[in-house]
């Protein structure tokens, strides 16, 4: 399941014209226009549709609700973290990490979903010893982040 938090901070992010550029790159620039203005005029029911169906990706959306063709691709399967950090979002700003028990190791009631730049630095750290994670785009937003923070 994917995470409906990360929907919001997408939508505000997101340089859709960019986007449309990157997936469609031999569309004519007229066309990519036209499919970039009608997302445009459209966001707040792109957006009440993604809700409904969060664990849908940002591509999967836009071809179902008819905004874009589904011509084969790579960018179909991309995840929102990956189209962020593409167009020059730092990764720990744009992945989201849960917390499940508060630092003396309590069971929370739920889930607290946030991105890596806003957990606390024992927090990112605990992850990293746990070894809680082996994606190497999670670890190395991890590391940078404890860098930067460190600067």
């Amino acid at each position: 399941m994917r995470l409906e938090e990360r929907i919001d901070p997408f939508l505000e992010k997101v340089n859709v014209d960019a986007l449309i550029v990157n997936w469609f790159p031999s569309l004519a620039e007229s066309v990519r226009n036209i499919i970039v203005n009608r997302i445009g005029e459209n966001k707040k029911y792109i957006k009440e549709s993604w809700h409904e169906s969060p664990d849908l990706r940002f591509s999967q959306v836009l071809v179902n609700d008819g905004y874009i063709p589904n011509m084969p691709g790579m960018w179909y399967y991309e995840e929102e973290y990956e189209t962020l950090i593409e167009q020059g979002h730092k990764a720990a700003d744009v992945i989201f990490w849960g917390q499940n028990f508060d630092k003396n190791m309590k069971r929370l009631p739920k889930t607290k979903w946030r991105p890596i730049s806003s957990m606390t630095t024992d927090h990112i750290q605990a992850v990293l010893d746990g070894k809680f994670t082996k994606s190497s785009t999670y670890l190395k937003a991890f590391n940078d982040e404890l860098t930067r923070r460190k600067k």
